[in-house]
């Protein structure tokens, strides 16, 4: 059975874990394998799936540099999804400001959604592990340059090559997150009616110099 065709009633970290087994492994897009997911969950949590889904992806390397240093021997074939779902674990402990218990236990919930209930115990395991050794092993994880710039390894040498003076800056502005704008809707406000409103919640905007219905 293909793996999206279980993601009916998963939760969050169980849908990112798949989009990742279909983007790392399976060569699928993430324009395309994330919106699939999203449609599986409820809507309200489309955002955190989409932030643990560029996350993760976005520092890949280290993820997976802690997960081969806390695990005996690599998850594979049919069980290659669960190793998604422990980078997912290890991403949300590492980057985001859920609270540990939450992150691990409903990561470690997941492995039902993913039909893997045997693998509960090991994915706690795991994580509760990183807890405990998060500081050594995240340097662990960023003694390399893959880890430790967040891009892989060709990548990072074909950079050096190509601009040996530059390569770290325009590796350091790649990881930098894009700044969010807002659209605002004409068929409710108009541009400086809606700063007006986000002015008076102490909300400060600026208004796009060429986009005429764009705030920052």
């Amino acid at each position: 059975m293909p793996l999206t065709s279980m993601v009916n009633n998963m939760n969050v970290r169980a849908a990112a874990a798949n989009v990742l087994y279909l983007v790392v492994d399976k060569g699928q897009s993430l324009s395309s394998a994330l919106p699939a997911a999203q449609q599986q969950i409820n809507p309200r949590d489309h955002a955190l799936l989409q932030e643990i889904c560029y996350g993760a992806l976005r520092y890949l390397p280290r993820l997976e540099s802690i997960a081969g240093k806390l695990m005996d021997k690599p998850l594979k074939g049919k069980q290659r999804v669960f190793h998604h779902l422990i980078l997912v674990g290890i991403y949300q402990l590492s980057f985001m400001r859920v609270p540990a218990h939450a992150a691990v236990a409903e990561t470690v919930e997941g492995t039902k959604a993913l039909k893997g209930p045997r693998l509960r115990g090991l994915i706690n395991a795991v994580l509760r592990n990183y807890q405990r050794n998060q500081e050594e092993l995240d340097t662990f994880a960023t003694n390399h340059k893959a880890g430790r710039y967040g891009h892989p390894s060709w990548l990072l040498k074909t950079l050096e090559v190509a601009y040996p003076q530059q390569w770290e800056s325009i590796v350091e502005a790649n990881n930098q997150k894009a700044p969010m704008w807002l659209r605002v809707n004409h068929q409710h406000h108009n541009r400086d009616e809606y700063q007006q409103l986000l002015k008076n919640e102490n909300i400060d905007s600026t208004a796009h110099s060429q986009a005429p219905d764009a705030l920052n």
